[in-house]
């Protein structure tokens, strides 16, 4: 009963993850999948295949590798167990006779733990921002303007990020700039050098003299 409880729970604290909406649904997903079939399967094995190999060994002793590595584990198996009657079973005994001074010692623990994560000192950021490989504008025409005034709106963000690029690092800063017409819609990118290669960030070239670019 331990062992399959036990599982249970590790299973059933997984589920949640099922049911995470969003992009980081998609992501999360794959999580509970993979960790719901192994328990599952390891429940299956521990109760039902594992004792009809038990059961069908043949008790001869183990010679050459296999044989020293059972040695080896019966060691710590009964160092282990002398551990958990000498050290172990007292610690236990007198957390129990004081039990009321360690449940308070663990929820001023818990608390602490909680005032630390709460004060930003821990330098850790779960999804940390990465810079863009690109900075992006997009100018939307009214439908129906003619192709020959989008191209021209085209052509003065080109210049304009032409000019940016040339501002702030020239080639250090931008590998190319793409454009392209769809109709009333004109897109224009300025492919950017690797992070540890730029001079400025690409947040800081999309606000560089009030230049609008997108991201």
């Amino acid at each position: 009963m331990p062992v399959t409880f036990s599982v249970l729970t590790n299973i059933v604290a997984f589920s949640p993850l099922f049911f995470v909406s969003g992009i980081m649904g998609k992501v999360f997903r794959q999580i509970p999948v993979v960790v719901v079939a192994v328990f599952a399967v390891s429940l299956i094995e521990s109760l039902l295949i594992l004792p009809a190999h038990i059961g069908h060994r043949k008790l001869r002793p183990e010679t050459g590798l296999l044989g020293w590595i059972l040695h080896k584990q019966e060691r710590f198996s009964h160092w282990f167990s002398r551990q958990v009657h000498t050290r172990y079973g007292p610690l236990l005994g007198l957390a129990l006779r004081n039990r009321y001074i360690v449940i308070s010692l663990g929820a001023a623990v818990l608390m602490l733990t909680i005032s630390f994560i709460q004060s930003g000192r821990m330098g850790f950021e779960l999804f940390p921002k990465i810079e863009s490989d690109y900075a992006l504008v997009t100018a939307v025409l009214p439908y129906g303007t003619a192709v020959h005034r989008t191209e021209a709106v085209q052509r003065r963000l080109v210049d304009t990020a032409r000019q940016l690029v040339a501002e702030n690092g020239g080639d250090k800063l931008a590998e190319g700039i793409y454009a392209v017409v769809d109709a009333n819609e004109t897109e224009v990118r300025i492919y950017l050098t690797p992070p540890g290669v730029r001079p400025i960030s690409t947040a800081q070239l999309t606000t560089c003299g009030g230049s609008g670019w997108g991201r």
